[in-house]
């Protein structure tokens, strides 16, 4: 699955399959912000995912995605067909990394536990950990 690529502009991902032309579009929210996309390719783990991180959930109710609201991780298939939310829209993102090991990726931040739709010293620390090869987060 090394025919595809991917491109972002605005609000919109797509995935082009450069064998046949064939591209799926993505559309997020309108006025959000794709802030990474990188592809996931483990050969010996069977793991060949895009993530992508972004700005896509006005958190705050400021009737606009603004740089105040949280970070969305996302997983894609590489033909983008397949999308998979892996952290909570009230989760503000500090760092992420792969293990390329075990196949997980862990993020770290904070939770939105007063759910005031702002990251604030009441907000928790976090760690989510998500099992790329089984598709499910693991902690």
């Amino acid at each position: 699955e090394t025919n595809y690529k991917y491109s972002s502009r605005n609000n919109e991902l797509v995935f082009i399959n450069t064998k046949n032309g064939e591209f799926v579009r993505v559309d997020f929210p309108e006025n959000s912000y794709i802030k990474t996309i990188q592809q996931i390719k483990l050969d010996s783990l069977h793991v060949n995912k895009v993530l992508v991180i972004a700005r896509s959930t006005d958190l705050n109710n400021y009737k606009s995605i603004s740089w105040n609201d949280s970070e969305q991780v996302f997983l894609f298939s590489v033909d983008g067909k397949q999308k998979i939310q892996i952290t909570d829209d009230g989760f503000f993102v500090n760092a992420w990394l792969v293990n390329n090991y075990t196949g997980c990726i862990v993020v770290s931040g904070n939770n939105d536990t007063n759910n005031n739709g702002k990251l604030d010293k009441h907000d928790l620390p976090e760690i989510v950990i998500y099992d790329l090869q089984i598709l499910k987060r693991v902690k």
